[in-house]
């Protein structure tokens, strides 16, 4: 008998969800040691001092030094994933905690852009608007539509 192939978006989501447990325990060598020296983390583009991290040492740091700074409970929680295009992956999460600044607890959604080349991450893309998510997975630009309130 022969092994089934796992499908593309079975290994992305077993992936995501193993990355969010260990990002969720604070354990992010766990999260992010095991991306390739290549990879590129590209965090929202309204984060202060937003830079790209490459290679998992730079996200490792950027998690520790920048994120858990800011938002020592910081958590996330994982709402959709989905296939938006061959090896590109769209996960929805929400991220839930207090800043350390004032205490005042928040929670937003964020969006994930995963490009992939088979299993192995190139980089991932964070945004705080779907329309943007996908515009950027699409490689188009996003709907404007309506001015938001």
């Amino acid at each position: 008998m022969t092994a089934q192939r796992e499908d593309g978006l079975s290994a992305f989501r077993r992936r995501a969800e193993q990355v969010l447990d260990a990002f969720n325990c604070g354990d992010f060598e766990a999260a992010w040691g095991w991306l390739p020296g290549d990879f590129e983390f590209h965090p929202i583009p309204d984060w202060p001092d937003a830079e790209v991290a490459r290679g998992p040492h730079e996200v490792i740091r950027y998690f520790q030094d920048e994120v858990r700074e800011m938002f020592p409970d910081w958590r996330g929680q994982i709402e959709l994933i989905s296939e938006v295009a061959p090896d590109t992956y769209l996960n929805h999460l929400v991220m839930r905690g207090a800043g350390r600044a004032g205490g005042v607890p928040t929670e937003t959604d964020l969006f994930q852009v995963w490009d992939m080349d088979s299993e192995r991450p190139i980089r991932v893309r964070e945004f705080l608007r779907r329309e943007e998510a996908l515009a950027a997975a699409r490689g188009t630009a996003p709907d404007k539509g309506a001015p938001e309130r």
